[in-house]
């Protein structure tokens, strides 16, 4: 496993910890924990307001990230929240729709802005952070379980197209 020591980390939902040992990007739109948890790591973190379903949100926070700290070795899109449990005649189409918003759109606009960067700097690393729901029913409320296996199916997709080439390609 390699080390985090010297890397940049850009992490969205980013207030809850994850991401310790990088220079580490905390993107939340909770402010509150959010600047907290900067101030607790130091020199380690800033703290950037990011809303993942706006796509310019996004980007600026990629790029303002590699501009400033001259990389970004480490997208680690882990926003969300699970929703609350319902039968699927009772779920809201709005409460469907935002689901997919912050848990899946979000992902794909982290990888979106984040692999032009990271190419660009020689490589890097994407985490989406999935669900045992996202491929096995009853395990979470529907949107949520929809939208972690769309996660899931968008990270194989995503990893295949962004593998280094090889000779068999």
């Amino acid at each position: 496993m390699h080390s985090l020591q010297g890397r940049v980390a850009l992490v969205t939902g980013g207030a809850s910890g994850i991401g310790a040992g990088a220079f580490v990007v905390v993107a939340d739109v909770d402010e509150e924990r959010g600047r907290g948890l900067a101030e607790e790591l130091g020199d380690a973190a800033v703290f950037r307001r990011v809303d993942v379903t706006r796509e310019g949100d996004i980007a600026a926070a990629v790029t303002d990230t590699a501009t400033t700290r001259g990389r970004l070795d480490c997208l680690v899109n882990n926003a969300g929240r699970v929703g609350t449990w319902r039968f699927a005649e009772e779920t809201p189409a709005d409460e469907w729709d935002e689901a997919f918003r912050l848990l899946c759109r979000s992902v794909f606009l982290g990888i979106k802005h984040a692999s032009r960067v990271m190419r660009d700097h020689g490589g890097g690393s994407t985490v989406n952070t999935g669900s045992v729901a996202g491929s096995r029913a009853g395990s979470g409320p529907h949107p949520y379980g929809a939208a972690k296996a769309a996660v899931v199916q968008l990270t194989r997709s995503s990893a295949v197209e962004l593998a280094p080439p090889t000779e068999s390609r």
